[in-house]
């Protein structure tokens, strides 16, 4: 078996036998992947931070014959997980993204886009676990995975005429977009105002920092429904759990 090198989150973590346990990693280089760790549940043998949730760490791996596992050979930390469970709205924020990942990439497919957001995400939230406000950080996941998926929310303009929004507009994750008042043609819609969108505009593009977070505080619930009803309809997700979270 050849070696190969790459670094990942661990999502889950399971004892395996007497000694040993399987992680599944979301890796930068070859996605979602499980590996055998042979003695992984003797702290003597590995640092234990290594596999645990949403630890950041580097591997050197057996690549596997068809059907089996990667096996394990050496690892370090890079970031631990531990300081984000000490913040039990954040703990879950990162098993909401962590939970979408597992279910939106099957096993074996890399995708480096996805990655580098959810890389991108968890240094911020890291560096924010105690500040309610990275929520934003988390409807950024969400606007960019639904871009790099095919279902990019167009906050510049109506999704049927192509007209610039400038007033209030109609939102439908069915209808796939923002709808001015002269497409509007059904009743399943949220109703927004022109600074909804551009809230939701700035944290697409990662604009955080000129968001207006009174504005934003007044219209999250609407912001929150425009984003958690596109996750559902377009990919199926059930997230009824993580709804108080996020």
């Amino acid at each position: 078996m050849s070696l190969i090198k790459t670094e990942g989150y661990v999502l889950k973590n399971i004892e395996f036998r007497e000694t040993s346990r399987i992680i599944t990693l979301f890796s930068r280089d070859y996605g979602v992947v499980s590996i055998m760790i042979k003695g992984g549940r003797k702290n003597n043998t590995f640092s234990p931070e290594i596999f645990d949730t949403y630890s950041k760490s580097s591997f050197v791996l057996y690549t596997p014959h068809s059907g089996e596992m990667y096996k394990h050979k050496e690892s370090s930390l890079i970031t631990s997980g531990i300081p984000l469970s000490k913040n039990i709205v954040t703990f879950f924020r990162v098993s909401f993204i962590f939970e979408i990942v597992l279910k939106v990439l099957p096993k074996h497919i890399p995708s480096n886009d996805i990655y580098c957001i959810v890389d991108n995400v968890l240094f911020k939230l890291f560096n924010h676990v105690n500040n309610d406000k990275n929520i934003l950080y988390i409807y950024y996941f969400i606007l960019n995975l639904l871009n790099i998926l095919g279902y990019d929310i167009d906050t510049k303009h109506c999704i049927k005429c192509k007209t610039p929004l400038n007033s209030n507009a109609f939102f439908s994750s069915k209808g796939g977009g923002f709808f001015c008042s002269n497409c509007l043609n059904n009743n399943n819609f949220i109703n927004t105002e022109i600074n909804v969108i551009a809230t939701l505009d700035k944290i697409k593009n990662g604009n955080l920092k000129s968001i207006d977070y009174n504005i934003f505080e007044s219209e999250r619930k609407r912001i929150k429904n425009i984003l958690i009803s596109s996750l559902m309809y377009h990919l199926g997700l059930d997230i009824e759990k993580y709804i108080t979270y996020i």
